[in-house]
């Protein structure tokens, strides 16, 4: 498909717009796929912390699931 070029080739307008805007879409699918991972992995967070809260009797279990989510989310805000 592209063939590799010799590195004194220069660029034509068109090819360096085509490169740089594979790479600016490149890491836009990496942001989304973070920011998809950071919101289900919250959702089931959240879940369990809904679930011990409304039945602290019944899921003694579920206790220590809530304490890890609360900790992963404040480690992940200190990675800002």
């Amino acid at each position: 498909m592209n063939e590799p070029r010799p590195l004194s080739t220069p660029l034509s307008g068109l090819e360096y717009y085509r490169l740089i805007r594979e790479r600016i879409e490149h890491e836009d699918n990496l942001v989304v796929q973070r920011l998809l991972w950071l919101v289900a992995s919250q959702s089931f967070l959240f879940t369990a912390c809904a679930i011990v809260l409304n039945g602290l009797t019944a899921a003694p279990l579920l206790l220590p699931l809530v304490l890890i989510g609360v900790w992963v989310y404040l480690s992940a805000r200190g990675l800002d």
